[in-house]
C-alpha cells in the first residue's frame, strides 16, 4: 500500500511539471535501474511555440489587473492542455 502513495504521490507532484505520460512513467519507477532507462535519452522531435495575443498590450492597459490575470490564466491553461494532451512539455511561458 505504500508504494502506490509513493507512486500516487510522485505522479501528482510531477504532474504539474511534465507530461502525464512522462510523470506516470517516472512515478512507477520502483528502483534506480528503472529509473535509468525511463531517462535515457533518444531523438525527439522539438517545437517551439511562439504566440501573440492580438492586441494584448491596448487590452491590458483598458482592463483591471483580476480580470487580466483570469484571462491570462484561461489562455495558459488552455495552450498547456493542447500540449500535454500530446505528451509534451512545457519549458515555460514568457
Amino acid at each position: 500500500m505504500q508504494s502506490f502513495r509513493r507512486s500516487r504521490y510522485l505522479h501528482q507532484l510531477l504532474g504539474g511539471y511534465l507530461s502525464p505520460q512522462l510523470a506516470k512513467s517516472l512515478s512507477d519507477c520502483t528502483n534506480e535501474h528503472s529509473l535509468q532507462k525511463t531517462l535515457e535519452l533518444s531523438p525527439k522531435k522539438i517545437v517551439t511555440l511562439f504566440a501573440d495575443i492580438q492586441d494584448f498590450t491596448n487590452i491590458s492597459e483598458q482592463v483591471d489587473f483580476e480580470n487580466l490575470k483570469i484571462f491570462l490564466d484561461w489562455y495558459t491553461d488552455s495552450v498547456s492542455a493542447i500540449f500535454l494532451r500530446f505528451g509534451g512539455y512545457i519549458d515555460k511561458f514568457l
